[in-house]
């Protein structure tokens, strides 16, 4: 069974993608507010940004492919991205 399949993980990645797609406005006020200069961190504050469905998908599979077992993430901030690499690494312990 795909380790992506599992109904809990699906079920939370789901709910967090929905939040991040939800926060489109905010990511654009925070380009708005950059002006045409470099944009700062201070512009996305507020904004949600997280991995896309794809870029989770893409993180699963280079993590499955390398036979991953242990992952260290460094700079999580939301942990969508860190569950697709868990669950690649729980396919490999399991």
């Amino acid at each position: 069974m795909n380790a992506l399949q599992h109904a809990p993980l699906q079920t939370t990645l789901d709910r967090l993608h929905t939040a991040s797609d939800a926060d489109m406005p905010r990511i654009l006020a925070g380009l708005a507010r950059s002006k045409g200069f470099k944009l700062q961190p201070h512009h996305m504050r507020k904004a949600y940004i997280a991995v896309s469905r794809q870029q989770g998908q893409l993180l699963y599979s280079l993590a499955l492919s390398a036979g991953a077992r242990n992952i260290v993430e460094f700079g999580t901030s939301f942990g969508i991205s860190t569950l697709y690499l868990g669950a690649a690494a729980r396919h490999h312990s399991g």
